[in-house]
């Protein structure tokens, strides 16, 4: 008895150790531009996730479980990982494709360490009110800056650097809404897995209300459209589906709160001015035209390796070869992930995430018949987030910044974590397992 014990709470120790890692992880990457643009920072972030990884390994190892929790996306990733490696024998530098392809590595391993949380019901419900925490707090951070209260010197060069467009912590806006679309539509599963009190639920709306108004204030307008497909693919979905039933309080709640925001939004000139130029940009430049430039250039780079692609990571060593004239600057990014990811991978890469999106909703419409109230919103609320940052990537590169690959990460991992199974005990009662 003695030694179960102790082989409990060692299993449980390394198991908090293993959340900690992630935890800290999230938090760096938010503080640090999303752990994008510096060598160092990406590092760092990648060991804190490995290192979850391995504690989370060490845990089940002393448990006597199998040493990875199945998803329901295990033969899709082992598929994605054989050609990612096998594609990178045929890079064009073999240090940048190695830094990408642990980066890749790293989001796997958070990928099952977070189908172990989506498995554990209030493990689930810890660390999305941790990305929530983060996301508030971030969320003052640049509403303070973006409204001139400056508690440090330092406040003031971001108020001046950001040109007017809430970034808070990142260094671009649309990278900062990027953020915002996962974290807000992921939120809004939490409303109804259970009733509350009124306190809660004021907390919870004004919670929300912030998200939104500083979503807004980002003026990243890839953002406002990608979090509004994201709203609507919930909302169609619980119309069409018998097993939402939204109370009708929902609807009017949903309605005051838009009513408010858009009056407080429609007194702000940047924003207005924002919402009807559209194409161009504050420096009088073309920004619809400059990046129909750089996919022009993506797809003359794809057309001239269109099979194995220049290796992971290599997008910006060989773009400059195929760049159109007209453009003095340099691009490091496509401003399209999936132009990116093609000319980098190859054109086998397209019938290959489609296969990999199409099973994962798959499977996250089937969990939408579950009876557990909280399995159904989450799984929700996770794909709602996934089809915004799709939407988001047309014309960005959120999947490209570490940190909000690894929120998506995370969505995913709700989606594809296995439903709870269901059992009875004393009276007939139903018990869900997590």
């Amino acid at each position: 008895m003695y030694q179960l014990k102790e082989k409990l709470s060692i299993e449980r120790i390394l198991w908090f150790i293993s959340f900690g890692f992630l935890y800290v992880a999230f938090a760096f990457s938010i503080v640090s531009d999303g752990s994008y643009q510096e060598f160092w920072r990406k590092t760092l972030l990648q060991t804190l996730i490995f290192a979850s990884f391995f504690f989370y390994l060490a845990s089940r190892q002393i448990s006597g479980k199998r040493l990875i929790e199945r998803s329901l996306m295990d033969f899709q990733l082992l598929v994605l990982l054989c050609y990612v490696l096998g594609i990178s024998f045929f890079t064009m530098s073999k240090a940048t494709t190695f830094n990408a392809v642990v980066q890749f590595l790293s989001c796997i391993c958070g990928f099952y360490v977070f189908i172990s949380i989506a498995k554990k019901r209030v493990e689930q419900l810890r660390i999305i009110g941790f990305i929530t925490i983060l996301t508030i707090v971030l969320c003052f951070y640049g509403l303070m800056i973006h409204l001139g209260l400056f508690l440090f010197p330092s406040w003031q060069f971001r108020h001046f650097y950001q040109n007017g467009m809430l970034c808070a912590t990142f260094a671009n806006h649309n990278h900062m809404a990027g953020w915002l679309e996962m974290a807000l539509l992921l939120f809004t599963g939490l409303f109804f897995i259970k009733k509350r009190s009124l306190p809660i639920s004021t907390l919870m709306i004004t919670t929300l209300a912030v998200m939104v108004l500083t979503q807004i204030l980002t003026l990243s307008r890839g953002g406002w459209i990608a979090t509004v497909s994201g709203g609507i693919f919930i909302l169609i979905t619980c119309i069409f589906s018998n097993r939402f039933n939204v109370p009708k309080k929902v609807p009017i709640m949903a309605a005051g709160i838009i009513f408010l925001l858009l009056m407080g939004v429609l007194g702000s000139a940047s924003v207005v001015k924002r919402s009807l130029t559209m194409v161009e940009e504050e420096n009088g430049s073309d920004r619809l035209s400059s990046r129909t430039f750089i996919w022009k250039g993506t797809l003359e780079m794809i057309k001239a390796h269109p099979w194995t692609g220049v290796g992971p990571g290599n997008y910006d060593l060989i773009y400059p070869q195929f760049q159109p004239p007209g453009i003095k600057r340099r691009f490091y990014e496509a401003h399209n992930d999936y132009l990116q990811f093609t000319a980098e991978m190859g054109v086998l890469f397209i019938p290959l995430a489609l296969w990999l999106v199409i099973s994962l909703f798959k499977e996250g419409f089937k969990k939408l018949g579950h009876p557990s109230r909280q399995t159904r919103w989450i799984t929700l609320g996770s794909m709602g987030g996934i089809v915004a940052i799709l939407v988001h990537s047309i014309s960005d590169f959120n999947l490209q910044i570490p940190s909000n690959a690894l929120l998506f990460t995370l969505l995913a991992a709700q989606v594809a974590a296995p439903a709870p199974a269901l059992s009875s005990r004393g009276s007939g009662l139903a018990y869900w397992h997590y």
